[in-house]
């Protein structure tokens, strides 16, 4: 957050990102492999979890950054 409020002060703020999606892609990996060795994977059932993680997060982000009128358009 640093980086974006003083990005001439603070250099390399993307490295943090980068980081976030290192772990993000060994996790997830992690959860297809371990899943497809014990045969019981599924598309359907790996994307319900990410969605049920994911879009609380991302309603909230969006009812807090959105102006109403924004909102309105949107729905």
């Amino acid at each position: 957050m640093l980086y974006h409020a003083y990005p001439k002060v603070v250099t390399g703020g993307f490295v943090g990102v980068d980081i976030f999606f290192v772990i993000s892609d060994f996790l997830i990996s992690k959860i297809l492999f371990t899943e497809r060795t014990e045969y019981h994977f599924s598309f359907t059932t790996f994307y319900g979890r990410r969605s049920r993680r994911i879009f609380p997060a991302l309603a909230v982000c969006m009812a807090v950054s959105l102006m109403p009128s924004e909102l309105a358009q949107l729905g």
